[in-house]
């Protein structure tokens, strides 16, 4: 089964094709980034406890940087201070709730 959706805005019409088949392979996308995320937290983490990293500045734009490599980190909150190794959290989703200009059809 395929969903579209479609969306105006103004002159703009944004169509979403989803397909069920489609969503194992973005689990697993989203699985293997988290996990390569993990491993450069981990390593961050590592840098940090050995006393390679030390400056707060520093270290914000090392958790920038593994931000703007892992887009979907959006998904997780990265923290740390110059004591403390960084550590991350999953944070809740949001739930999806359709817009009312939005059109539903199955296929």
């Amino acid at each position: 089964m395929i969903e579209v959706k479609t969306r105006r805005d103004g002159e703009q019409t944004y169509v979403l094709c989803r397909s069920e088949q489609r969503i194992p392979k973005d689990r697993a996308i989203r699985v293997k980034q988290e996990g390569r995320l993990r491993v450069d937290i981990d390593s961050l983490a590592k840098r940090v406890v050995q006393k390679r990293l030390v400056k707060a500045e520093k270290i914000n734009q090392a958790i920038g940087r593994l931000k703007e490599r892992y887009p979907p980190s959006h998904a997780t909150s990265i923290s740390a201070t110059t004591r403390t190794p960084p550590s991350w959290r999953r944070r809740s989703m949001p739930t999806n709730t359709p817009r009312p200009s939005s059109s539903t059809a199955a296929i």
